[in-house]
């Protein structure tokens, strides 16, 4: 016991979405079910997987219902959060390649609206309004980006929460390296 002698009172609340509204699962394939998703530093160039994420994408944003009101053919926010700004850069690149037409199926599903390194709360502005006057919507961001903090992505603004990577340092950039070296 850690601390002997004392009580430790606990206190929980039950989660705020049903469990019957809520998903949770790893997307270890894309539609085509090749290559699988790998979204590691090494493979974040790989174009075929790039072209399997925005295929997700656009199949997971066909199946979406808005909450409110029901059934109303996909009505509501989807947000998918990077890794990092370089595997959203390299991703928005692909996507927007004329020869797959990716991006602009894409696009024809919801208004997308991206994170801009360094930039301001412009996409997440555009992308609310699009929300709130019932435009189907897609934010593309990067986990521990500015719109990553602070914002609460409730009800309509986030019908579907997609991560994409895990956020994990690369221990090949020079800096980590003198850190790891370092200590």
């Amino acid at each position: 016991m850690l601390f002997p002698g004392r009580v430790v009172s606990q206190f929980s609340c039950g989660h705020l979405i049903p469990k019957d509204n809520c998903l949770v699962m790893p997307l270890t394939v894309g539609p085509q079910e090749a290559p699988p998703f790998t979204f590691t530093h090494v493979h974040r160039q790989d174009r075929a997987m790039l072209q399997e994420l925005g295929s997700c994408l656009i199949n997971l944003s066909r199946t979406l219902k808005g909450g409110q009101g029901g059934g109303n053919g996909g009505v509501g926010g989807m947000v998918c959060f990077f890794a990092t700004y370089s595997l959203l850069h390299v991703a928005l690149e692909e996507w927007m390649q004329a020869e797959h037409g990716l991006w602009s199926r894409l696009q024809a599903q919801r208004r997308v609206f991206h994170e801009v390194q360094g930039g301001g709360m412009e996409a997440y502005e555009g992308y609310r309004r699009a929300v709130e006057s019932r435009q189907p919507a897609l934010l593309l961001a990067v986990v521990g980006g500015r719109l990553s903090e602070g914002i609460n992505f409730a009800d309509e603004l986030c019908r579907l929460l997609l991560v994409v990577g895990i956020p994990f340092v690369n221990g090949q950039e020079a800096e980590m390296a003198e850190r790891i070296a370092y200590y």
